[in-house]
């Protein structure tokens, strides 16, 4: 063990000086420096009483190459002041019909189609609930409709795959799911008047990530028609609700962001201390500041560097704010939190117009809303925390525990897909055990053959 101990702190060294090194290229030095300007940090002092809920999603997938299949669970547990509730707190879910972790089954095919000189994929979406009652769909024909929905609206905003992208359908099935647990958080909204807002577990920043060139929108809609179509609404309802009621909270998040956060928030840490509760909002005063440094900076260089390329400055002004549904116009905002001083979380709110656009365009009157937002959100959901590292918000870590996807769950699943298998009507034996096999065969080189 004390030769692993070795090997393991000769790498780690190396990574540490990998980080040293990497400190002070310009460009890093860019970043810091666009970060302290753009950031404000705020002391934690003001917790607000409310009804919020939280969201998540545990998933178990299954890749079968020309299709993808996703077992869900979803659920929400409403937090009234201190107190976790399940949905049956909500009115309308108090028959007890309505399941507090609800299953769904996801589907995203393939298809081959010519249109004109180009051979291009489109996609098949099916989504079905085994619940009596689905909070999402209200049955299992609503879920049928849902699909045909989707994939309409899929068709109708152009979405095409070059040939070569074949993967892009699993892609397409993990963006669907994210949007699965924004429409879902939107229903508990829709159904509870109490509920103030709602926060989902993980980043807004949910996009498709297709390789350059291999995949094209006809720019008619974007995923916010998407939602509208799993929720059959209309896209204003749809964007009031996120524009208004919904907060993304990460309770992890990349190495440096981590390290770039902790950066703002060291000089608030002193020693002696005993509560490191910090948040961040837009230091509207410096915002001016940051556009002029970023546009010299690819005009210039900075501290005696070559030019910044403006695909370089763009990618900077994402790390405050990104427009992730382009057709709408809407943007996600992030502000780094901590609340013991030692762990980050990155909070998102959605906005309708950027803080900084990708022209390098400050608008203030835009921060100054987002940050009474903010202010309002960090009130509300920091009111109770867990007392565990990082303490994250009382309900978050609760609620991931009861959707997750185990081991023995996932064992369950794979008996019922293979006893589907063997029961229903496939038409060749040869596709019929070729599915059981990639059901099992994967699971045991995954998981072993014992246990």
């Amino acid at each position: 063990m004390s030769s692993l101990v070795k090997v393991v702190s000769d790498i780690l060294s190396s990574i540490a000086q990998s980080v040293i090194d990497v400190s002070k290229d310009h460009l890093t030095a860019l970043i810091d420096e666009a970060y302290k300007t753009y950031y404000r940090v705020n002391r934690f002092s003001n917790p607000k009483y409310s009804i919020i809920a939280f969201t998540d999603a545990g998933v178990y997938p299954l890749d079968f190459d020309v299709a993808s299949l996703l077992y869900i669970q979803i659920g929400s547990l409403i937090r009234v002041g201190s107190s976790l509730k399940s949905i049956h707190y909500i009115p309308q879910f108090r028959d007890g019909n309505y399941p507090p972790i609800e299953r769904i089954l996801l589907s995203v095919t393939r298809r081959r189609r010519i249109e004109g000189d180009r051979e291009v994929y489109v996609f098949d979406v099916e989504v079905r609930t085994p619940e009596r009652k689905s909070i999402l769909f209200g049955d299992y024909e609503g879920a049928i409709s849902a699909s045909r929905r989707i994939t309409r609206t899929l068709d109708y905003i152009g979405l095409r795959v070059e040939y070569k992208s074949s993967s892009m359908y699993w892609k397409l099935t993990k963006y669907i799911e994210g949007l699965i647990e924004l429409a879902y958080s939107i229903r508990i909204l829709q159904y509870s008047n109490d509920v103030s807002r709602v926060v989902v577990d993980g980043t807004l920043v949910r996009w498709l990530r297709p390789g350059r060139g291999r995949v094209s929108f006809e720019g008619r809609g974007d995923g916010v028609d998407i939602l509208a179509a799993i929720l059959d609404e209309s896209v204003g309802v749809v964007k009031k609700y996120l524009l208004n009621s919904i907060t993304g909270l990460s309770k992890t998040t990349s190495f440096t962001t981590i390290s770039r956060s902790m950066s703002i928030f060291r000089n608030h840490i002193e020693p002696g201390k005993k509560l490191y509760e910090y948040y961040t909002t837009v230091n509207t005063q410096n915002l001016n500041n940051l556009s002029r440094l970023l546009l010299m900076a690819e005009i210039n260089g900075f501290e005696g560097s070559p030019r910044i390329s403006h695909e370089v400055v763009v990618s900077i002004i994402k790390k405050f704010n990104t427009c992730v549904y382009p057709s709408h116009g809407i943007w996600v905002a992030r502000f780094p939190i901590t609340m013991d001083g030692s762990h980050i979380m990155v909070l998102d709110v959605y906005t309708d117009k950027p803080i900084v656009s990708y022209d390098i365009k400050a608008n203030t009157g835009i921060a100054q809303e987002v940050n009474k937002r903010v202010t309002e959100s960090v009130s509300e959901i920091f009111y109770a925390k867990s007392p565990i590292p990082g303490r994250p918000p009382t309900g978050l870590m609760e609620l991931d525990e009861q959707v997750r996807v185990t081991s023995e769950v996932r064992r369950d699943i794979e008996s019922y897909m293979v006893a589907a298998v063997l029961r229903g009507r496939v038409a060749d034996d040869s596709v019929k055990w070729s599915i059981v096999q990639n059901i099992l065969g994967s699971s045991r080189m995954r998981f072993g053959y014992t246990g």
